[in-house]
């Protein structure tokens, strides 16, 4: 049997899941730290009060898992971009490259003080 506080609780996630997919489409990825606080509290009173309504527990499970794929996807999109920003600073850093002798050598890069902007 259904209780208004189910329904409450299955409608506050839902509002949650929809925010946190707002947040992930929208790149504002500071904000998940806080909806997260939210999710968890709701996830603990959902625990307590487990839902019968097959159809609602089967749209949350639909948005959890869509909401997890895009947090999947963001993840890999920061680690790639971490990676090649870790390339770049280290190609300004200095290049390696090997003699015809085999030995290795540091060719240094020229650096600006300035900042150009391109548009």
């Amino acid at each position: 049997m259904k209780t208004r506080k189910d329904n409450d609780v299955a409608s506050a996630l839902t509002s949650i899941l929809e925010r946190e997919r707002k947040v992930l489409l929208e790149g504002e990825l500071e904000q998940l730290g806080e909806l997260l606080v939210e999710k968890e509290k709701l996830l603990s009173e959902f625990a307590l009060n487990p839902m019968s309504d097959d159809n609602k527990l089967r749209a949350l499970r639909e948005d959890f898992g869509r909401n997890l794929a895009m947090l999947e996807s963001a993840k890999e999109g920061i680690q790639a971009v971490s990676l090649q920003l870790s390339e770049f600073l280290k190609v300004h850093q200095g290049l390696d490259v090997y003699r015809p002798s085999g030995a290795r050598e540091q060719l240094g890069v020229r650096r600006s003080h300035t900042i150009e902007k391109r548009t």
